[in-house]
């Protein structure tokens, strides 16, 4: 693609096009169809810090925010990602109600023009929009022609509710999709005699040992189930018992576990971000920490 051939000349014509010794990856990234810009931002980075070893090393970023956004989500990502090229494009809304396709449009014509330019080789989409379809169909027509090897598309979603993810992975290639998990289920399509609490348990890695889980585990499911807000020890201990009954720490009583939590879980749970009042002993589940152990579920997802 680097020197296309004029059939009106007896030699390739080399054009200015950037010829790469290895293939790259361009990442698109539509933080609109992520909805909070907190979590966009938290997702990005797990991401990012974990590339996928199927698809070749990150080239490029770009990145479709609100037009009114650019400027901030150029600094922000400049100062997150500065060994990566980004290119943050504002997407202009020209209806109150709906931007509907203004973001897809710009990806999709940017991810072809990349491809045909040879700029990146891999196209990685993420978005939980359906509308990506046509162009995976687009780009395995194109590579299609020339190889006939796998298609150089991998489309990143996550398993939020009330999103497209769930009808396309019916239908799409389960190759050309990485699904992320980052919260638990509550669709319909759910096993409706299965407890939040039995879902909840499934999104948290197992370190455990004899049945006794690490300090570690139980710190992801108490932020896990807390609410944001303030909380005592004596809270915590039903949600060990709901997800580990013949652990150790199900088996205390409420002034051995409150001791057990302040010297080995607290520690944990501030590196997070949960605080604790040493007037009150209470303790105050942020949104911080959701926000951080979403993107942990993120990065241990891509490992």
């Amino acid at each position: 693609m680097c020197m296309p051939y004029n059939e009106f000349e007896d030699e390739p014509t080399v054009v200015d096009t950037p010829c790469t010794t290895s293939p790259i990856s361009g990442l698109y990234v539509d933080v609109e169809n992520l909805q909070a810009q907190e979590f966009a931002q938290q997702f990005l980075v797990g991401l990012v810090e974990n590339w996928l070893s199927s698809v070749p090393p990150l080239g490029i970023i770009r990145v479709y925010v609100k037009a009114d956004m650019k400027i901030l989500w150029e600094m922000w990502t400049d100062s997150k990602f500065p060994e990566v090229e980004v290119v943050v494009d504002g997407v202009q809304h020209f209806s109150r109600k709906s931007s509907k396709n203004s973001a897809d449009i710009a990806l999709s014509l940017d991810a072809i023009c990349d491809l045909m330019t040879d700029r990146v080789q891999h196209v990685v989409v993420v978005s939980d929009d359906s509308d990506f379809v046509a162009l995976f169909g687009k780009i395995h027509e194109l590579h299609k022609q020339a190889d006939s090897s796998q298609t150089p598309f991998l489309w990143i979603m996550t398993n939020r509710d009330h999103t497209r993810s769930q009808v396309v992975e019916s239908f799409f290639p389960n190759i050309y999709i990485r699904k992320i998990d980052i919260a638990p289920r509550t669709s319909e399509d759910d096993n409706p005699t299965q407890s939040d609490a039995d879902r909840s348990a499934q999104l948290i890695p197992s370190d455990s040992v004899d049945g006794n889980p690490s300090n570690n585990e139980v710190a992801m499911a108490i932020i896990q189930d807390i609410p944001v807000g303030q909380f005592r020890s004596t809270e915590c201990h039903p949600i060990i018992k709901e997800h580990w009954p013949s652990c150790d720490l199900a088996t205390l009583d409420s002034a051995q576990f409150g001791q057990q939590l302040i010297t080995h879980i607290l520690p944990i749970l501030k590196k997070y971000g949960v605080t604790r009042n040493p007037t009150s002993r209470q303790y105050e589940m942020t949104e911080n920490a959701k926000e951080q152990l979403r993107v942990q579920l993120v990065r241990l997802q891509l490992d």
